[in-house]
């Protein structure tokens, strides 16, 4: 088990060293790792076009930015809320699976999770973080409003 989770650990951090999801995905599953969470993920999927389009980012660095999001605001909204955002929302909790490779990285990289850190690894400016907000919460406000509200909120802290 520490074997698995070190080698995810070590992928993760490939992936965010490259800025590519499937790099992480790639080396995790020659590894014996479950990579459903990784491989599961619709790159094309509606937010996920959206961020490139505004942001002008790449549909990696539109996953794993709002990963690293999701990721940051699941420490900071009630569990039962951000459970239902990521069930009531199109293509969150695909997305928020992968977050967890990015904790572990950061966690590798510097010893605490790092929105900022993880941006910059995945190729953008960690001014990054604020165009990305409001993207996100305007999608997931379409389909779970009270949910996108307590996201804006815990969100808010990162900023």
């Amino acid at each position: 088990m520490k074997k698995r989770l070190f080698t995810l650990t070590l992928a993760a951090s490939v992936t965010l060293s490259g800025g590519m999801l499937d790099q992480a995905a790639n080396l995790a599953k020659s590894a014996g790792v479950d990579t459903k969470a990784v491989s599961g993920l619709n790159l094309n999927n509606e937010l996920l076009s959206t961020l490139t389009k505004q942001l002008g980012v790449n549909p990696k660095q539109a996953a794993g930015g709002t990963a690293t999001l999701l990721k940051a605001a699941a420490d900071k909204m009630p569990k039962g809320s951000y459970e239902t955002l990521l069930k009531s929302v199109p293509g969150l909790g695909a997305i928020a699976k992968n977050g967890d490779l990015l904790s572990q990285a950061g966690k590798l990289a510097g010893g605490n999770f790092s929105v900022d850190a993880a941006f910059k690894a995945l190729g953008m400016q960690p001014d990054m973080v604020k165009q990305f907000v409001p993207v996100i919460t305007d999608y997931a406000k379409k389909f779970a409003p009270q949910s996108a509200q307590l996201l804006q909120q815990a969100l808010s802290a990162v900023l």
